[in-house]
């Protein structure tokens, strides 16, 4: 099979980020949201605590250790909006297929056609309102550090009881989701020339090393081995998105 080598893409949009680019290996580590990952050209191995297995694609729960060897190969990596998550990957074919063509850039048909494959849907009705309020409202205030027992409150709910909603429904913290929602506006900063110390402040971290701390926590990696100078970043507009 001929592979075509093309530089590192970062895609991102509302819901998901994207990673497309070479891997070798990922250290142990326990991303704050389901992430999904697929090998672009080959399988690659996945370790668990317990368990070690190749695969050419799989969606990992939240808040599960793993490690990765991609073995330099192309690795698709993509951590998703837990709302999104509402079954197992439908289509690894189709999965393989539309990353290929994202992997030459960013294409609508694609990207839709990737989150058919994953199974992703839009946000899943059957979560109680109020938890579905909090992500509206943590979506909103995303840059400023709003106390979370503002965030109950304005939901009408004890931190606890609100905590618990976000466990059992999303499978995080409503920090860490609040902190995953922020890496997005990190790479809307980065994508118009600012620094990451500019971005991790635009986005509400308290500085440079708290950014670099959450994005390892979700991608397993420091940000300076992903946003290299050849790394291309997209931005797909709202009214591409067509879940």
């Amino acid at each position: 099979m001929t592979v075509v080598q093309t530089a590192p893409i970062l895609i991102v949009d509302s819901s998901r980020i994207l990673y497309i680019g070479p891997v070798d290996e990922v250290a142990m580590h326990k991303a704050m949201v389901p992430v999904f990952g697929a090998g672009i050209d080959r399988e690659f191995e996945l370790s668990f605590e317990h368990e070690k297995r190749s695969c050419r694609a799989e969606i990992v729960a939240a808040n599960v250790r793993r490690a990765v060897r991609a073995f330099g190969s192309r690795l698709a990596v993509m951590p998703i909006d837990p709302v999104l998550i509402a079954s197992d990957i439908q289509s690894t074919d189709d999965a393989i297929s539309a990353l290929q063509k994202l992997a030459l850039g960013y294409e609508k048909g694609s990207w839709d056609a990737l989150a058919k494959a994953c199974g992703l849907a839009e946000t899943r009705s059957e979560y109680p309102h109020h938890l579905l309020y909090a992500t509206e409202l943590i979506v909103a205030s995303v840059d400023e550090n709003v106390p979370a027992a503002d965030i109950a409150t304005s939901v009408g709910l004890s931190i606890s009881r609100l905590e618990h909603l976000f466990q059992t429904h999303i499978g995080t913290t409503m920090r860490s989701y609040r902190l995953w929602r922020r890496l997005r506006v990190v790479v809307m900063v980065l994508q118009k020339g600012g620094s990451i110390t500019d971005a991790a402040v635009c986005a509400g971290f308290f500085d440079a090393a708290h950014f670099s701390n959450a994005f390892k926590r979700t991608f397993g990696v420091t940000p300076s081995s992903i946003f290299s100078p050849d790394l291309r970043i997209h931005l797909v507009a709202h009214d591409d998105l067509n879940l």
